[in-house]
């Protein structure tokens, strides 16, 4: 399925259906009172709503989200709508508790509203919408209808494809509710993840309190919860990819590491990975700070480096420096045992076939001679440099992970690779001359030139 499609007409339905059944900006009931969702700051149980025992609550003016006129208190009491502009529909009820002078609820302002938008600009409007139109103006008030909200939508028996991404646009809302509250909204979060991974939501209130954050989220690294460790370091790391930079831990990521270390041998392989991609970030801003924690921890594991290492810990440092032995580091290639290449004869590669037709593969090979001057063995990374053609008539370079060899002196073998021009969404292709290049423990050889041809070109 296409992303985008997980937010469609049987999702706003149901939405607004939710809504009416728990009391949530419309007229139904609201749900009996008792203990709810509302997290006190720095713990992981759940509380009885602030007020329910008497004390007063404070009542904080939020940022509306496009809706300015938006009053700074909340006159709704608890199940009432929060900005009293939207109703739901029932089934079969023509423009029931819609907006006055339009037709339809809220499923059918959504509906409306997605129109082409993709994936994540759906997952905005959601936001935007629950908090202009639906939620209270309370943040604490809020928060526990976010609660109601995703116990709802994790009712058995209820799913459709792609459902788990609505999750993503209830989070969000925590932190526009909790901007100059963050290490609530961050407790917030650290009970909602267990929905759906909660590393985007999170940012914005990092980027509010760094420091606070990573003190807060270390506590996290204890916690009986995998998707709360894991929460604590990709929540953390400074270039998630298509989350929010942060921009404070890629300008000087050493407060993190205290919270990485804690986590680097955790029991659930996901949280070790997360870790990983954490410290790969950190490489591509700080290398050579990265290859220092990652050869202080491999000692750590094993006094005899890398050959003492056992194949979890091997791939984890693999995993984390993974950037740098793409760039061809020489520090990194030592650390995981590709020394400096010796007596190797790499002859001219070659491309089959050239020109190679539009959406269609080719194959690069290289062969290789292992001279009688070369040790008894040498460990060989192999990678593959691809420059491609780009919209502006330029090459752009992209290093292609290839295999581990091992040489053995007098040894003739053939080292290749084929590679597929067909559509993809992370990346886009151009006819022209393209070339790729052969990058043995860092070293980078000539390849092969090959033209991709145009769309429709015989």
């Amino acid at each position: 399925m296409d992303f985008k499609d997980a937010f469609c007409h049987q999702g706003a339905h149901r939405l607004e259906q939710l809504l009416l059944s728990i009391g949530v900006g419309g007229t139904a009931c609201p749900p009996e009172p008792g203990i709810s969702k509302t997290v006190n700051p720095g713990s992981s149980r759940t509380s009885s709503p602030p007020g329910a025992s008497g004390e007063s609550s404070e009542v904080r003016e939020v940022s509306r989200l496009g809706n300015p006129e938006a009053g700074a208190s909340d006159p709704a009491s608890p199940g009432e709508a929060g900005a009293g502009e939207y109703t739901v529909v029932q089934p079969g009820e023509a423009g029931a508790g819609s907006r006055a002078g339009e037709s339809g609820g809220l499923a059918q302002e959504l509906i409306r509203g997605f129109g082409s938008r993709e994936l994540m600009d759906r997952s905005r409007l959601v936001t935007r919408t629950l908090l202009d139109r639906v939620l209270s103006r309370r943040p604490d008030r809020a928060a526990e209808q976010i609660f109601h909200i995703c116990e709802g939508w994790a009712a058995p028996g209820q799913g459709f494809q792609g459902m788990e991404f609505w999750f993503m646009a209830f989070l969000d809302c925590i932190p526009e509710l909790f901007r100059e509250d963050p290490g609530v909204g961050l407790e917030h979060l650290r009970e909602l993840t267990g929905y759906f991974s909660a590393e985007f939501a999170v940012r914005p209130l990092i980027l509010a309190d760094p420091a606070g954050a990573v003190e807060r989220m270390t506590t996290w690294t204890g916690d009986s919860r995998a998707s709360v460790r894991r929460l604590a370091s990709e929540g953390l790391r400074p270039r998630l990819p298509w989350g929010i930079r942060l921009n404070p831990f890629i300008e000087n990521p050493s407060p993190l590491i205290a919270l990485l270390r804690g986590l680097r041998c955790d029991p659930d392989e996901a949280v070790r990975r997360s870790v990983a991609n954490n410290l790969n970030d950190i490489s591509k801003d700080h290398p050579e700070f990265c290859l220092q924690v990652l050869d202080a921890w491999t000692r750590e594991f094993s006094p005899r480096g890398w050959q003492g290492l056992g194949d979890e810990d091997r791939r984890f440092i693999q995993h984390a420096g993974r950037t740098l032995v793409k760039k061809g580091h020489p520090g990194m290639l030592e650390l995981m045992g590709f020394g400096v290449l010796r007596g190797v004869r790499v002859h001219a590669g070659a491309a089959e076939p050239n020109p190679v037709p539009w959406q269609g593969r080719v194959k690069v090979s290289w062969g290789l001679r292992v001279g009688d001057d070369a040790p008894e063995e040498q460990r060989v990374a192999a990678d593959f440099v691809m420059h491609r053609m780009t919209a502006s008539g330029r090459w752009s370079a992209k290093v292609w992970k290839g295999q581990v060899l091992t040489l053995i002196r007098g040894q003739e073998i053939e080292v290749g690779k084929e590679f597929s021009f067909a559509p993809v969404t992370t990346r886009r292709y151009y006819p022209g001359t393209h070339q790729i290049e052969l990058q043995l423990n860092g070293q980078v050889y000539p390849g092969p030139e090959f033209e991709l041809s145009a769309p429709g070109a015989e």
